[in-house]
């Protein structure tokens, strides 16, 4: 399952979470944050990652790869 940065409350969003293909929920890509992986989120998903990376922060999302690494 591909994740999002710890630092980030899972709770506060919802849905199934990020797929490594699009669907009818997740059709926004979005990258790795750290290995720049493709994945598809849903749209609440992709507007708070795009938040958070305005206001200076680095990219949220974590592939399951990364997430488990680090």
């Amino acid at each position: 399952m591909i994740q999002l940065h710890p630092s980030i409350d899972p709770i506060t969003i919802k849905g199934d979470g990020p797929t490594c293909f699009q669907t009818e929920r997740n059709e926004n890509e979005v990258r790795c944050g750290m290995c720049a992986r493709t994945m598809y989120v849903d749209t609440e998903t992709y507007e708070f990652g795009v938040e958070v990376i305005k206001s200076g922060l680095e990219n949220p999302f974590r592939c399951e790869g990364c997430a488990v690494a680090h």
